[in-house]
């Protein structure tokens, strides 16, 4: 299985869609990720996007990316500058060859740092359409594929309930869909 662009910008503009459907009030509800209300979620799309853009033109790694709250402004405006500044990063000649320095994971191919923005984004979908009570509009080949990349990138991430990263996986049917196999792997889940 190989990330091609155009599942790449399949999942950053199935987020994009959630994004924009964000009503003002929802900003503190919660969602799957235990720790973290709606606004949280959103401003780790919108980081999550700078830091790989970031990477991808070969920039270190700056902890302020983390610092601006992108909620108390035009939420879907950060977001697209963000997720396009990532697009034009990843197409760069070269950029997906050559080794980034991504936090908590170390350094790997920028193909790498484009596979798991891509999963953490088609992830992170899922939480926002359960937060807001849609449908996540996560297409089954998307799912598959970030199922495969959670596999590869996510396995040896710490798990548990203390961990910051992924709760423990939970046991779901081998029939499920992609997207309920890919939250339910990485600690969500589905029937929730």
């Amino acid at each position: 299985m190989t990330l091609g662009n155009d599942a790449y910008m399949r999942a950053l503009g199935t987020a994009g869609r959630l994004v924009a459907a964000v009503p003002p009030g929802a900003l503190d509800d919660p969602t799957p990720c235990a720790k973290w209300a709606v606004a949280d979620l959103l401003n780790h799309f919108i980081q999550v996007a700078r830091l790989t853009a970031n990477a991808a033109q070969g920039h270190p790694f700056d902890p302020a990316v983390f610092d601006t709250d992108y909620t108390n402004g035009d939420m879907l405006a950060a977001y697209n500058d963000a997720t396009r500044a990532s697009i034009e990063a990843f197409a760069r000649p070269g950029a997906l060859e050559h080794t980034v320095e991504l936090p908590v994971i170390g350094e790997v191919p920028g193909e790498a740092a484009r596979a798991i923005q891509f999963t953490d984004t088609v992830t992170h979908t899922w939480d926002l359409a359960r937060a807001l009570g849609r449908d996540p509009g996560i297409d089954n080949d998307i799912a598959e594929l970030a199922l495969h990349y959670a596999h590869i990138h996510y396995r040896d991430m710490p798990r548990g309930p203390d961990s910051p990263f992924l709760a423990d996986e939970v046991a779901i049917g081998a029939t499920a869909s992609a997207t309920d196999r890919l939250v339910a792997y990485l600690g969500r889940d589905p029937s929730a």
